[in-house]
């Protein structure tokens, strides 16, 4: 790919940006556990056990209600040093490079192992741990065109999340 591919903008991320896509995450693994829970409830509801019925009941709707919240809220205070500044963003033949002040972080495109667009953004799921956030709510149509584009080419399409925020 030339240069003409290249999609290069900047952006400021935004902490509600952050909050809702690991909020979304979290909660998928909210309800799992919550079914775990649900389960040995129903065991010990099985036994007679009262009090480990209530407790279950309890640590299942905390799990879904508070869980993903706390979690996000965790990542947020993690990343805060990242999160509020302009970032340059560039995504090409290479892969998606960020640029924050004098440090510049790429990565490559086999490392890339999903893309969902979310509300005002694009998510690039870096492995299993980690998430590239490419806030797109600024870009003109005509380059959020060129970046889904880019990233259809590059076998990575940008499919729309499970369910909209």
């Amino acid at each position: 790919m030339n240069d003409e591919t290249a999609v290069t903008f900047q952006a400021r991320t935004e902490e509600w940006m952050y909050a809702a896509i690991f909020t979304r995450l979290f909660r998928a693994r909210a309800w799992a556990m919550a079914g775990v829970v649900s389960l040995v409830s129903i065991f010990w509801l099985v036994k007679g056990e009262w009090t480990g019925v209530v407790i279950g009941v309890v640590l299942a709707g905390g799990s879904v209600l508070w869980l993903p919240r706390y979690a996000a809220s965790m990542v947020v205070k993690r990343d805060a040093a990242n999160i509020g500044h302009v970032v340059a963003y560039r995504v090409d033949a290479d892969g998606v490079h960020t640029t924050t002040g004098f440090d510049t972080t790429s990565w490559p495109w086999p490392g890339i192992t999903k893309v969902e667009q979310w509300r005002g953004q694009v998510a690039c799921f870096v492995g299993r741990s980690r998430i590239i956030t490419l806030p797109t709510g600024s870009l003109e149509a005509e380059e959020k065109a060129r970046l889904i584009t880019l990233l259809d080419t590059r076998g990575m399409p940008a499919r729309p999340a499970p369910s909209e925020l």
